[in-house]
Formats: structure tokens, C-alpha cells, sequence
């Protein structure tokens, strides 16, 4: 038995409550006073590793069993798991083989370069499955146009709600995230369950406030301010040409500069709302007094608090406070927080109960315009993210997600979206019964009827858009019974793992071959054959192609798309390029990427198609596994290179283009009708005409670097043919 962990009286107790005996018994059966188990399990008294086998032999079970096991596995560079990980029995068996390859393999000073590289190569892609395995944290997120009732979905499925008496029946009431029919929630919000601490009388909920810098808030009063000075000088624009703020931040902003409503009756009978912003309009000097005025209501220095929590022994009471302070925030009615970023809301009870994993979930900011955006990105490209797709019944499977599914494509992306992500249709009461059956005409009998024949066309669409495999759920708050939907979702995360649990079994595989063919001189020879033929391979792909397509192309496309709201550009615009809705940056590395992937696609599938084609010649039989683990990597190395020239792209062109203050100013001054095309056609001019060479070659060189350092050397590695070399390419 290996160390005995500082955590294994926790453990010990948990088996024995879970197989029933009491403290007595095991005592008496290990013939140890009941006082020796109690600090035992309590932690008081450090066991000896005899005490611990013998306590599993008396517990017995499956688990008992299994933590045994683990307790005897020698753990390298990852947690050792509990005997209720999922995987435990598979992270044990990868730890028994790593074993094996370091004291068999890695070990011997005489080994051949070639097994060597082979050796390493398989080491690192075990521990990083194992990794993956080891960790037990999921985030499901949840993305959807505002209005779609994406929130209240979310409320109901991680049992954010609470009981109303309202009749007849209103959802709104009962979600304890603040929700009504559209455009409520101020920011992305992450919610997670935290167990009480054992013995605890008091539970505890809280919220935590990551705020909007204050320059950025007076950057939105001073958007606020125009607007307003607007329309008190006359200036006629048409609601797609206002310079006004979204609906929730200006109603934010309006509440924290307690700015008032007040109805006036007129001579004529008639009552007529006055804002006090208004009034403050028509008596301000010019804009700026105006936005000075605005800001300075606002008292962003008394608005610090960053936490807010709640204590107590009634959870019904824990949960209506959860709902007025949550609204209070969202609404701005909340005196000592600021505008929030982000919230983290944090309940004692877990959200998705029965899980073996820690789940987080996040509600994105409702996708106002394009899905093209920065923090939806961020969820796509983390591989312990579910990607929950939101529509209506009547979208599915939702235009606005059309750019997106195309940006995926081009970026190389598709297939890993595909094998992660969800599409959650949310039908309203009694919806799914006014669908027409295609055979007759007439409406659907029942609910079930009216969801097959929308997933079908749901389905029909997908697959149009090379997502044919990805699954169709479908989930109405008011009716359906929230743990059939968290098992559904939680399947996807199982089906995730599995993927991770064979590849896993893949590699181990090509270790036992590698174990199993070492001293055999035909398979060194086959393995020197291989690799001098993959080796020049890798010479004439060495170098990434030409561009095929400018790295801003995505950037003017965007612009252009009629997803692209006037106003999100502005913003953009007038904020150097940088804006949550539409991010000028992001767009430029989403084209360097999908010019990257137009580049290297060829080079790619020449050494996939080698690698398979080596794999299934019988003469290199004793290679097979270990091409067929290389074929697999070769894809995820591409996958990364992919991620770095986006990231690269950014990077490159921000200090630049962020300095660009006439760039920025002439397509500001162009606010008007026709802004989108009159912005596209100056950042095409300066793209073609007046960036600097500099930045281009910039970007150049990052690609050749990335494509050297995340596909290139990692299979040379892999190879065992890694020379020094003196290009600029090297990795430092």
C-alpha cells in the first residue's frame, strides 16, 4: 500500500454508512475499542495501513474493494480519486501502465531514439486522458437569444425556484433569477452548489459580483448623454440609428442614479410620464454637463460591495431573499453594487442532485444580434464545457446561430462542437400541440406528436449544416419534470468522458505493443522504416502554405451580416474595436484562423492519410497502435494550431489598431444610415492601403511559429527525430 492519504478517515466512514454497519461493530470485529474507529473516521488519529486493510476486508463491497485498489496504485502528477469516482477503475489501470512504462521503456539508457520518442509521446497523451478523467468538473451553458426563455429553463432545471401562490400559474414568480419576458439579465451568471458543512445548522446563499469598471460605466452614461441630447435638440433618427443604451442597462443605470418617473396630469385628461433625465436635458449647458450630472448620481465610490450573502436555518426564506437581491442587482436597485460583469451565484443544495460530478452551470448574456462573440467562444473552445444551443419552438434549430455554425466550419471547428454540444428546445405550455402533422394538415393529437415532428425538422437542418449527429432535447418549464432533463444533459457529459475512458483504452493499447515489441529487432527495424518515411513527410510540410484568404476578410463579413446591429458596431467603434457584442479582435482571429485551416488543410491530410495508410499495412503490424494513437493526435495538434493563429491574430492587431485613433473617429463621424457598409469600407481601406507591413508580418510569423510548435515539433517528438535547429520557428 502506497501513502496513506490525510482524507482516508472521511473516506472510511462514508463506506461503512454506505454498507451499514455502526462503529461498534467494526470495532469489535478488528477487536479495537469503539473510541479507536471514531478518530479513525474523525481524523483524529492517523491510521496504519494495516488498520486500513483490515477495516476494508470487515466493510467488504465493491467499493471497499475498489479503494483498496486505489489506496495500492502508485498516483503520478494526478489526484488520487475516491472509490465513487467514475473512473476510478480506469485511472487505476493507467496508473498500473504508466507504471509499467517508465520501469520497462522510459528507464532503459540504451534505448533507441526512435522508441524513446514513441515512449514519451505515449506517456504524455496517458496522463493528459487521465487528466481529463481524473477531474470531475463539468460547466453546462447555456447560450439563446433574449427572450427565449433560456433563463427560466436554467432556473427550473438546478432548482432555482421557489413556491408561489400566484394563480393562475406564473413561472416568473416562482425562478429565482430574475426573468420576464425578455431582456432581464444585466450579465453572464455562473450558478454552482455548495453542500452545507456537516453539523451546520445554518445554510447559507450568496452572490458574488465581479463589476463593470467605472470607466466603462462612463463610457455607457456618456452614450446615455448623447442620446438624450438628441433628442433634445431635435436630431430625428430612426430606432436602428439611436445611440441609446439596451433596454436592461439603461433601466441599471436610470435606478442607480435614482433618476424618477413621475405621471403628470395634463389640462386635457390625459396623463403623460416624465423622466427626470429628461428634465435634466433641457437644463443642462451641453452633453457634457449632462454626462458629468448623470455620472456623478451614480456614486460609484459608495457602490464597492462585492459579496453578498445570506445565513440562516429556513431555505424557503434563503430563496426569496436569493430572488429580491438577485432582481435588486439586475434592476440597479441594489445601493452598494455596482453595474455587475458577471455574478456568481452560489445555493446549499446541489444543483443537479445524483451527479458524480461537480456541476457548474452558466447562463451566457442573451445573443442580441450575432452568436459571433467573444464569452460564447470561450465556452466552445473548453473541452469540459456542454454548449446548451436555446431556440424556440417555432426557430428551432434557431436562425441566429446560422453565422456561428458557418464560422465553425471555416475555423476547422465543427466536429469537436458537434461532439459536445446540445440543442434544448424550449416549448411553451401547449405549444408542441399547435404544430401541423405533414400527413393531414390539421393540429397534432399530442405534445409528444407535435416534438417528433419538430425534432425531425430540427434534425433535417442540422444535418444540412454537417451537425447531423449532435443531439435534440427538448424541455418545457411548466410541464416536464426537470430530472429527466438533467439526466439527459448529464449523459452528454458521460457521453464526453466515454470518448476520453476510449481513448484511453486506445493508448494503453499502443503501450502494451511498444512493451510488448521492444527487444524484437523486426519491429525496431519496421519502426526505423516508419519513422524515416513519416520523417520526410514532415520535411515538406515543414513550411505552412501561402494565405489564401486575408486574415480581416471574417471581420468585413461580419460587419456586413444583417445579425449585426448598428448599435453593437458603434460601440465597438467608438471603444477601439472592443465591445462585447461585436468584438473587432475576435473577428480578426476567427479569419486568421479560418485562413490558417485553408493553409495547412492539405499538409494535414497528407500525414493523416500516411499515418493510416502505415497503420493498415500489414507489414508494419508491430506500428499499428502506435500510428493509429499518432492519427489521433495529429488532429488535436491541428486543433490547437487553429485556436493559436485566432489567438495570434488578436494579439497582433490590438496594440495597433487601438491606436488608431483617426481610423476610429472617421467611421464614428459616418453614423448615419448605411454606418455598417460606411465602417466596412474604411477598415477595408486601411487593411489594404494603411496598415502597417509590420503588423502583417507579425502575424506571419506567429502562424509559421504556431504551426512549427503545436503540430510540427510535437510530431517530430513523437518520432524520436527532433534535431537542434537554428530557424525562428524553434520553440524557446
Amino acid at each position: 500500500m502506497q501513502e496513506i492519504p490525510a482524507d482516508v478517515g472521511r473516506v472510511l466512514e462514508r463506506l461503512r454508512r454506505d454498507r451499514g454497519p455502526k462503529q461498534s461493530d467494526v470495532a469489535e470485529a478488528l477487536g479495537l475499542h469503539p473510541s479507536r474507529i471514531s478518530r479513525l473516521e474523525t481524523g483524529a488519529a492517523q491510521p496504519a495501513a494495516d488498520e486500513v486493510v483490515q477495516y476494508l476486508k470487515v466493510i467488504g463491497g465493491e467499493a471497499a474493494a475498489l479503494y483498496s485498489d486505489i489506496l495500492a496504485a502508485r498516483w503520478v502528477e494526478i489526484d488520487r480519486p475516491d472509490p465513487w469516482h467514475p473512473n476510478a477503475r480506469a485511472l487505476i489501470d493507467a496508473m498500473a501502465l504508466l507504471q509499467r512504462l517508465d520501469e520497462q521503456v522510459i528507464a532503459d539508457p540504451a534505448l533507441p531514439q526512435s522508441l524513446s520518442g514513441q515512449a514519451q509521446f505515449l506517456r504524455a497523451r496517458l496522463l493528459g486522458s487521465a487528466a481529463y478523467l481524473s477531474n470531475l468538473a463539468h460547466c453546462i451553458a447555456f447560450i439563446g437569444k433574449i427572450g427565449d426563455g433560456k433563463t427560466t429553463a436554467i432556473c427550473f432545471q438546478t432548482g432555482l425556484t421557489r413556491t408561489s401562490q400566484k394563480q393562475p400559474r406564473d413561472l416568473r414568480d416562482e425562478c429565482l433569477l430574475a426573468t420576464q419576458r425578455s431582456r432581464t439579465t444585466l450579465c453572464e451568471v455562473t450558478v454552482r452548489g455548495e453542500a452545507a458543512e456537516r453539523g451546520a445548522s445554518a445554510i447559507r446563499f450568496r452572490i458574488t459580483i465581479e463589476p463593470t469598471p467605472n470607466e466603462e460605466i462612463y463610457w455607457l452614461v456618456r452614450e446615455w448623454a448623447i442620446d438624450l441630447w438628441g433628442h433634445r435638440t431635435g436630431t430625428k433618427r430612426s430606432p436602428e440609428e439611436s445611440r441609446g443604451l439596451s433596454i436592461e442597462v439603461e433601466r441599471a443605470l436610470r435606478n442607480m442614479a435614482k433618476l424618477k418617473t413621475e405621471e403628470v396630469k395634463l389640462t386635457n385628461g390625459r396623463v403623460e410620464s416624465r423622466r427626470e433625465e429628461t428634465e435634466m436635458t433641457k437644463s443642462a449647458g451641453s452633453v457634457e454637463e449632462l454626462q458629468s450630472a448623470i455620472a456623478e448620481r451614480l456614486q460609484l465610490f459608495k457602490r464597492i460591495e462585492r459579496e453578498l450573502v445570506w445565513t440562516g436555518a429556513s431555505e424557503a426564506e434563503g430563496r426569496n431573499w436569493l430572488k429580491k437581491t438577485y432582481a435588486d442587482i439586475n434592476l440597479g436597485n441594489a445601493p452598494t453594487i455596482s453595474l455587475p460583469a458577471r455574478m456568481t451565484v452560489t445555493v446549499p443544495f446541489a444543483i443537479m442532485p445524483g451527479s458524480p460530478f461537480e456541476i457548474e452551470a452558466i447562463d451566457t448574456k442573451g445573443i442580441d444580434g450575432s452568436a459571433i462573440r467573444p464569452d460564447i467562444q470561450a465556452v466552445l473552445d473548453d473541452t469540459r464545457y456542454v454548449p446548451v444551443l436555446c431556440t424556440t419552438l417555432g426557430d428551432a434549430p434557431g436562425p441566429h446561430y446560422d453565422t456561428l455554425f458557418g464560422q465553425l466550419a471555416d475555423t476547422g471547428a465543427l466536429r469537436q462542437f458537434e461532439e459536445r454540444a446540445v440543442l434544448l428546445i424550449l416549448d411553451q405550455e401547449k405549444e408542441a400541440l399547435k404544430v401541423a402533422d405533414d400527413a393531414t394538415g390539421l393540429d397534432v393529437e399530442t405534445v409528444e406528436q407535435g416534438r417528433r415532428i419538430k425534432g425531425a425538422h430540427a434534425r433535417h437542418e442540422l444535418e444540412r449544416r454537417g451537425l447531423g449527429d449532435m443531439p435534440i432535447l427538448f424541455f418545457n418549464a411548466s410541464e416536464d419534470d426537470p430530472r429527466k432533463a438533467h439526466q439527459q444533459l448529464l449523459s452528454r457529459i458521460v457521453e464526453i468522458r466515454k470518448r476520453e475512458v476510449d481513448r484511453l483504452q486506445r493508448l494503453a493499447e499502443a503501450v502494451e505493443a511498444l512493451i510488448e515489441n521492444r527487444e524484437r529487432e523486426s519491429a525496431e527495424a519496421d519502426l526505423r522504416e516508419v519513422v524515416r518515411h513519416l520523417q520526410t513527410v514532415v520535411e515538406q510540410i515543414r513550411t505552412l502554405g501561402p494565405s489564401v484568404r486575408p486574415f480581416f476578410e471574417a471581420l468585413l463579413r461580419q460587419i456586413a451580416d444583417r445579425a449585426t446591429h448598428q448599435k453593437s458596431l458603434l460601440a465597438a467603434v467608438t471603444r477601439a474595436g472592443s465591445w462585447w457584442n461585436f468584438d473587432v479582435y475576435h473577428a480578426l482571429g476567427s479569419g486568421a484562423a479560418e485562413d490558417a485551416n485553408l493553409r495547412a488543410q492539405e499538409a494535414v491530410q497528407r500525414i493523416l492519410i500516411d499515418l493510416r495508410n502505415l497503420a493498415e499495412d500489414g507489414k508494419y503490424a508491430s506500428c499499428r497502435k502506435f500510428l493509429l494513437a499518432l492519427s489521433e493526435s495529429v488532429e488535436a495538434w491541428f486543433e490547437s494550431f487553429l485556436v493559436a493563429a485566432r489567438t495570434i491574430s488578436a494579439e497582433v492587431c490590438r496594440p495597433v489598431l487601438s491606436e488608431a485613433g483617426d481610423l476610429w473617429a472617421r467611421c464614428e463621424a459616418d453614423y448615419r444610415s448605411g454606418f455598417k457598409e460606411h465602417v466596412r469600407r474604411h477598415l477595408k481601406k486601411w487593411f489594404e492601403e494603411q496598415a502597417p507591413r509590420s503588423m502583417r508580418a507579425a502575424i506571419e510569423e506567429g502562424l509559421q511559429r504556431a504551426w512549427t510548435q503545436k503540430l510540427i515539433r510535437p510530431l517530430e517528438k513523437a518520432l524520436g527525430t527532433v534535431a537542434t535547429r537554428n530557424d525562428v520557428f524553434d520553440e524557446l
